[in-house]
Parts: C-alpha cells; structure tokens; sequence
C-alpha cells in the first residue's frame, strides 16, 4: 500500500518536472491531445497530502527509555 508521503513525494516529483519543463501540461502528437492534470491541481493535491502526513507524524509514540 502507498502512503500518503509516498505519494507527497509523487506530486512534488511531478510539479518539479513541470516547472523545469521537464513535462507538459498538455500537449498534441500525431494528431492526438495528451492532457495531464492542471498544476493548480496537482498543488491542492500536494497541500491535503501534506496535511495528512503532518496529522500521521502527530499520532506516534515515543518508546520510553529503558530502566538503568
């Protein structure tokens, strides 16, 4: 199973790619149109993921020491 920092580091890979121009947004090839998921998008996407990781790393537990 993916978890959500698993696909956090997915999105940023992606917006990344965008800004470098590196990946398109759109794009047409032999007369076909390829249309990937708008950058707005991809960062509300990017903000819930952050969002659900920060929530996971409130809910852990520290181990206690162990006795002298």
């Amino acid at each position: 199973m993916t978890t959500a920092a698993e696909h956090l580091d997915l999105i940023n890979s992606v917006i990344t790619k965008r800004l470098r121009g590196d990946a398109y947004e759109s794009y047409t090839r032999s007369q076909l149109e390829f249309e990937g998921t708008p950058l707005k998008d991809l960062y509300d996407l990017r903000d819930r993921l952050q969002r659900e990781v920060n929530a996971a790393g409130w809910s852990f537990h520290l181990a206690e020491p162990f006795g002298d």
